[in-house]
């Protein structure tokens, strides 16, 4: 808002003159401020996405990095399992 001490000096048409500009300046701003925001929006979404993508790849390679050590294991199961009965 436009300061007091100012808007006193001033006459009436003075003072409504600046008002006006001060509320058209306002708007501008709040446009400027609300404009800029939705330019950035745009990388924001991208910037998600390309996260999602790679917590994708990172859980895909988690999973098939446990499901082959699970095989592994299973596989290593099962050969000691055979040696074990051969020599019973």
């Amino acid at each position: 808002m436009v300061p007091h001490s100012i808007l006193d000096k001033c006459t009436k048409q003075e003072k409504a003159e600046v008002l006006e500009w001060w509320r058209v300046t306002s708007e501008a701003m709040n446009r400027e401020r609300v404009r800029s925001q939705v330019t950035k929006l745009p990388v924001i979404f991208k910037d998600l996405a390309e996260l999602r993508n790679h917590a994708y790849a990172l859980k895909h390679a988690v999973s098939k990095a446990v499901r082959r050590k699970l095989r592994q294991q299973k596989n290593q199961e099962a050969i000691s399992e055979h040696f074990l009965d051969r020599k019973l």
